[in-house]
């Protein structure tokens, strides 16, 4: 039986009060039911698969009160997800984002696989870049990475392979190159939860990128000046100069 997900926002994750090994994501008003991965249960608290003995026990009277249900034929086949869509890390540091420009770090080590998400936006999911970060001293790196010439996958629970570009400028011009590429896969979890399988990049002070993940689907490039639209927000970025503003 599917659920109605009119009351919550696209991407909530919610509770199946009829088996704790799945789970509801809520898309345009429907909720389409997920699988965890063997011997895991759906921890709502933690909004992940978990072990049994880490989730409380669902309440099932108010659970049912929250989550009504629609014809079935709305619904789809049931998916079970790739386990780093339930297994990973979750990175919210906000010295990433695309317009900070403060400190610099540098991504040394293997992450292995991880989840962005923007701690000071309500837990809005993030992704790395798909268009050119400012050049240099963003992302709190020296060179922050991002993703040339890609496109996200649609499907749920598709695992695609990437390459992470870490540019520089050709001396003498303001043309940029990949001097360094690293490659990298990305599982779709879910409307716009993305899982990144993530090595150590190829040296100081290069640093995976992020941006919030409903920009992927609201942007436009107008001459020099990049521009996303978040709700009532315009970030724009200026790709050469290095000027940013945020509106």
């Amino acid at each position: 039986m599917g659920l109605n997900c009119e009351p919550y926002p696209n991407g909530a994750l919610l509770a199946n009060p009829d088996d704790p090994h799945s789970f509801y994501q809520c898309s345009n008003g429907i909720g389409y039911l997920l699988q965890c991965p063997a011997n895991l249960v759906w921890n709502q608290q933690k909004q992940v698969c978990d072990f049994g003995d880490n989730v409380p026990k669902p309440d099932k009277e108010s659970t049912s009160t929250i989550v009504p249900t629609v014809p079935e034929e709305l619904t789809t086949t049931n998916i079970v997800l790739p386990l780093q869509c339930s297994n990973h890390t979750v990175i919210d540091d906000p010295t990433r984002h695309i317009l900070y420009n403060a400190t610099r770090s540098c991504d040394d080590e293997n992450l292995g696989w991880v989840r962005f998400i923007d701690g000071t936006n309500n837990g809005r999911s993030m992704i790395i870049p798909t268009v050119q970060p400012p050049y240099l001293e963003h992302c709190g790196a020296v060179v922050p990475g991002w993703l040339k010439n890609f496109t996200y996958p649609t499907t749920l629970g598709t695992t695609v392979q990437a390459s992470v570009c870490f540019d520089f400028v050709i001396t003498g011009s303001t043309a940029r190159f990949c001097m360094y590429t690293i490659d990298i896969q990305i599982t779709n979890c879910g409307q716009d939860f993305f899982v990144f399988n993530l090595p150590a990049a190829p040296r100081c002070n290069l640093r995976y990128c992020t941006i919030l993940s409903h920009l992927l689907y609201k942007k436009r490039k107008k001459d020099d000046l990049i521009i996303f639209k978040y709700k009532h927000n315009m970030y724009s970025i200026k790709s050469h100069s290095g000027n940013k503003s945020l509106i």
